[in-house]
C-alpha cells in the first residue's frame, strides 16, 4: 500500500471515529421537531461526500480531518454539517480567522525599554557564542570539532580560559549528548595510553545513547530531542552540546530534516531557555578555497535558524594549523571574519587534555596559499618592482624571465587590480599611469 492510501485509509478511519463518538456523545443537536436522526444521518453523508471527494493532496485533506477534530472534540461540540464542510473546503482560511492575531506592537523606545529589563547574554565561547543561542560548528573530519567543543564544555563547566577568550562567568553545568564516541575512545583521548587521566569538571555531564531504550517506531531525532528536553528540566541544566547533528537527522542532505531538526532546536531553546552548540560535518570541499557558509552539509537552511555561525579550517602549509573563521553571528559584529581569523594548533598538553591552543589572528587567504603561489607572487612583485622602479617595458622584462611580453602584462595588471593601485606603464623611456578601475 502507498503513502496516499495509507492517508485515505486514516481519513476514513477518523471519519468512522467521528460517527461513533456523535452517536455515542449524547449530545447531537435536535432541529427542534425531533429530528436527531436525521441530523446525525446528515453529517454522516457530510463525511461520506468529503472522503469521496478527497484532493490529490491526501496530506493536506489529512491535516485538515486532524485540526477539525482538535478543535471540536476537544470541546466536546458537534459540529453542524455546514460547519464541517467549509471547514474540509479551506482549513486554513477558518484556522486563521479564529486565531488571535500574531503581532504585538509597541513603540521603537517600548522596545528599548523592555530590553533593559532582561539580561545581557553571558559569551560561553568569546563572540562566537552566546548564551541564549543556537549555534553552529562546522570542519571537515579531522579537523579537530570534537575536541574544541568538549575544550569548550569543559571551560564553561570549570569556569576556565577558552583559547585567549577570557571566561567572566562563573562555571555552569554543560551537557555534552554525545553521539559518535565510546567510553574507551574517550578514555584514549583524554589520557597517556590510558594512564594519567586528565580530570574533567564534574558539571560536564556526557549524555549517552542507551540502545537498549531505543524505540523503533519513533526516530532517534525525536527520542534525542525529548531526551535533551526532559533531561533539562529533571536536572536543571540549559548549556547543551550535541555532537553532531548527522549522526540525528535520518538524512542530512535532505534540507527538509535539517529544517525540521533546527526549529525544533529553537523551540526548546525558547521555551526551555537552553543554549545549544550543534556540531556539523562539511561534504568534501576545495580545501584552497576558504570557508563559507555554503560549505555546511546538509542544507544553508541550518544557517538560516541558527544564531551564529563558526567553522574551522586547516592550513595549506602547515598541516598542524588550524584556524577558526566566524561566519554568522547576531548580537554584535563579525570579528573573526577572513582577515582575522583565529590562529590556533591542536595538541595534547601536560595535563593530558587534548585542546586547541591559541597562535595569535591571520588573513585567512595567506593559510590557503599553497608554495606555487608564493612563487607566483614573488614573482609578479619582481615584475611591479622592475617596471615602477626601474622604468622597464614589458618586452625587456619578459626576456629576462622567460615569459612573453603578454604575461608579464597579465601578471602585472592582476597584481596591481588585486591591490587597488594605479598602473605604471613605460613606453619610449617614459612613465605614466593608468585608471585600472
Amino acid at each position: 500500500m502507498n503513502k496516499d492510501n495509507d492517508n485515505f485509509g486514516n481519513i476514513k478511519a477518523r471519519a468512522a471515529d467521528k460517527q461513533d463518538f456523535i452517536k455515542d456523545s449524547g449530545a447531537i443537536r435536535d432541529d427542534g421537531h425531533g429530528n436527531t436522526e436525521l441530523h446525525e444521518q446528515s453529517v454522516h453523508d457530510c463525511i461520506q461526500e468529503d472522503i469521496e471527494a478527497i484532493p490529490s493532496d491526501h496530506e493536506a485533506q489529512d491535516r485538515a480531518i486532524s485540526k477539525f477534530d482538535l478543535r471540536h472534540e476537544q470541546t466536546n461540540q458537534i459540529p453542524i454539517d455546514s460547519e464541517f464542510k467549509e471547514f474540509v473546503k479551506d482549513p486554513e482560511e477558518v484556522l486563521k480567522q479564529e486565531a488571535p492575531s500574531v503581532f504585538t506592537a509597541k513603540t521603537m523606545n517600548e522596545c528599548i525599554e523592555d530590553a533593559k529589563k532582561t539580561p545581557i547574554p553571558n559569551k560561553l565561547f568569546g563572540d562566537l557564542w552566546f548564551e541564549g543561542e543556537v549555534c553552529l560548528l562546522f570542519s571537515d573530519t579531522d579537523y579537530g570539532k570534537s575536541a574544541l567543543a568538549v575544550q569548550i564544555a569543559e571551560g564553561i563547566a570549570a569556569g576556565t580560559p577558552i583559547l585567549h577568550f577570557e571566561n567572566k562567568i562563573k562555571s555552569k553545568s554543560v551537557a555534552y549528548v554525545d553521539i559518535e564516541l565510546s567510553d574507551k575512545q574517550v578514555e584514549a583521548r583524554y589520557s597517556d595510553n590510558f594512564q594519567d587521566h586528565y580530570i574533567f569538571s564534574n558539571k560536564l555531564m556526557r549524555l549517552q545513547i542507551d540502545r537498549d531504550n531505543i524505540n523503533e517506531e519513533i526516530s532517534l531525532e525525536d527520542q534525542i530531542l525529548h531526551g535533551i528536553e526532559q533531561y533539562s528540566k529533571e536536572v536543571d541544566i540549559k548549556i547543551f552540546i550535541i555532537d553532531n547533528n548527522t549522526a540525528i537527522i535520518s538524512d542530512p542532505e535532505k534540507g527538509r530534516n535539517a529544517i525540521r531538526l533546527m526549529k525544533e532546536l529553537n523551540n526548546l531553546k525558547k521555551s526551555l531557555g537552553l543554549s545549544i552548540l550543534v556540531l556539523a560535518h562539511t561534504p568534501k570541499r576545495d580545501p584552497r578555497k576558504p570557508l563559507r557558509i555554503d560549505d555546511l552539509a546538509g542544507s544553508k537552511h541550518l544557517a538560516n535558524l541558527c544564531d551564529s555561525m563558526f567553522a574551522i579550517g586547516k592550513s595549506i602549509k602547515d598541516e598542524s594549523q588550524r584556524y577558526i573563521k566566524q561566519l554568522k553571528t547576531k548580537p554584535i559584529e563579525t570579528k573573526y571574519g577572513s582577515t582575522n581569523v583565529i590562529l590556533c594548533h591542536l595538541q595534547k598538553s601536560s595535563d593530558n587534555m587534548l585542546r586547541f591552543e591559541f597562535d595569535g589572528f591571520g588573513r585567512e587567504a595567506n593559510l590557503l596559499k599553497s608554495t606555487d603561489d608564493d612563487e607566483k607572487e614573488v614573482r609578479a612583485e619582481k615584475i611591479v618592482k622592475l617596471i615602477e622602479e626601474k622604468n622597464m617595458k614589458y618586452e625587456d622584462i619578459g626576456q629576462e624571465l622567460g615569459m612573453s611580453k603578454g604575461n608579464v602584462s597579465k601578471i602585472y595588471r592582476k597584481y596591481k587590480s588585486n591591490n587597488s593601485s594605479p598602473l605604471v606603464v613605460v613606453s619610449n623611456g617614459n612613465r605614466k599611469q593608468e585608471d585600472i578601475s
